[in-house]
């Protein structure tokens, strides 16, 4: 009892309670990223580093960042790049057979794991600092003298067939696959993906000879934390991977992007329980000098927090959906995408479709009032400065920005940048880059349901351009 009145002695009163989340008093949190000047490195060999003590907790994390990836992908091998991330972990070591190393790793309580992104291959290490040693010892085995295990490669093979079946059940990965095709064309690269026959022409020869090309020192870039002083951690960085050699790979060339599907409805025809619905267009390239603009747009249309125009009308108002958010994202090899995606029944999916495009219009026409921009850019701010508290994550971002090109200065200018934006400036990247005539709107669902839906609600289809449906591109084929 003591405790309730304590707290409805603090509680604040009816009154003071805002009747908007957009009346709600922001305290502004210090948003400090690391400067890169102070972290970076040249290890032994040359291999580019960003180190940092952090004391928080007694242990070592390293992200290797190489400049590789699914891009580079052969035709007819499509998955070799997220073949050679599975064997990098599971397939053994030159000297350890794979159970071997498992056992290692086991014993040590070491997490090494590998990941092929479409344009980045990552690899991390995660230990305590009292196995720091017998943990570089093992990573820098697995990078010098991969085994590429052919049993394992065969698992791998199974587990990466079966994901393939499954595919057309996961109604957020039909997104994400067939919105390359309608913005890329299915025979870029960027659109392309792993099939049966692509997957079952990856031999262990093929794995070996892709990480001996792209997992060298010369075409990494590391980020490193532990409790450790900087030196100690450099000093047991240069002692482990000494004779680690390789200088950077080349890119070959890649094909410029194919013209996109034209604008209208495409639907990929599922039974699903809700349809999963994502709209949008091709958008800009890292650097582009109204990136930010961008950002503050995508935030107060649909950034995620109930401040954002498409969730106040769309979840709230109408109930349509459990959440709807927009996304900018940008390229740095090719142009990036800025895009809508939310999950709604599809009896209703046209009626959050049109509020959608309502919204979409009304900012590309009006742009932002003072009041909403200079909420929106102190929401961003205040999510900014929360992703900058892990400083393995922070100097791990920084190394991204080195990897693709990109100033140096992007974090520790982010928040001057975005607080100098005018509503001239966001009402002029409203007119240019929110298209709503070059929608491509795709949904994974039941066409029938909408298109009844939409009678119903007396929405015509044809306002968002014809209505397609797409064939089933079964990878097992």
């Amino acid at each position: 009892m003591q405790l309730i009145c304590l707290l409805l002695a603090c509680a604040s009163p009816a009154e003071a309670v805002p009747s908007h989340p957009r009346e709600l008093a922001l305290t502004p949190r210090p948003a400090a990223p690391p400067r890169p000047e102070d972290h970076r490195a040249r290890l032994a060999g040359g291999l580019a580093a960003y180190l940092g003590r952090d004391a928080a907790a007694p242990a070592v994390r390293l992200t290797l960042r190489f400049k590789a990836g699914a891009w580079l992908d052969p035709a007819g091998k499509e998955g070799l790049a997220e073949g050679a991330a599975a064997l990098f972990r599971t397939g053994g070591t030159a000297r350890l057979a794979p159970e071997e190393l498992d056992r290692a790793l086991e014993d040590g309580a070491i997490e090494i794991s590998a990941d092929a992104e479409p344009d980045a291959f990552t690899v991390s290490l995660w230990s305590l600092t009292r196995c720091m040693e017998p943990a570089l010892r093992l990573l820098a085995e697995m990078l010098r003298s991969p085994r590429v295990d052919a049993e394992r490669l065969a698992v791998w093979k199974a587990q990466k067939l079966q994901a393939l079946a499954a595919l057309h059940d996961r109604p957020d990965e039909i997104l994400r696959l067939y919105w390359r095709d309608l913005l890329w064309g299915s025979g870029h690269v960027v659109g392309r993906r792993p099939a049966r026959a692509a997957i079952a022409a990856i031999e262990p020869a093929d794995i070996k000879a892709w990480l001996a090309a792209w997992l060298t020192p010369g075409n990494c870039i590391l980020a490193a934390t532990s409790d450790l002083p900087v030196a100690d951690l450099a000093a047991a960085l240069d002692a482990h991977l000494a004779g680690w050699e390789g200088a950077a790979a080349a890119w070959p060339p890649l094909p410029d992007p194919l013209p996109p599907e034209p604008p209208g409805i495409y639907v990929v025809r599922r039974d699903l329980a809700q349809c999963a619905v994502r709209l949008g267009h091709r958008s800009i390239k890292y650097g582009d000098p109204e990136h930010h603009a961008l950002l503050v747009l995508s935030e107060a249309l649909g950034g995620g927090s109930f401040q954002s125009r498409l969730t106040g009308r769309v979840r709230v108002q109408e109930g349509l959906t459990y959440g709807i958010a927009s996304f900018v994202a940008p390229g740095w090899k090719f142009p990036g995408t800025v895009f809508i995606q939310f999950n709604t029944d599809a009896s209703r999916a046209a009626r959050a479709l049109a509020i959608t495009m309502e919204e979409i219009e009304r900012l590309a026409a009006h742009g932002l009032p003072e009041d909403e921009l200079a909420s929106t850019v102190e929401t961003m701010v205040a999510r900014f400065a929360g992703a900058f508290e892990d400083l393995h994550g922070a100097l791990a971002a920084i190394a991204r920005l080195e990897h693709e090109g990109r100033p140096p200065d992007y974090y520790t200018t982010y928040v001057a940048r975005l607080r100098a934006l005018t509503r001239a400036e966001i009402a002029q990247a409203a007119k240019k880059f929110l298209k709503p005539g070059e929608i491509r709107v795709l949904i994974a669902g039941d066409p029938d349901k909408l298109r009844e839906g939409a009678a119903k609600d007396g929405i015509a289809l044809e306002t968002f351009g014809p209505l397609k449906e797409l064939p089933i591109r079964n990878p097992m084929e």
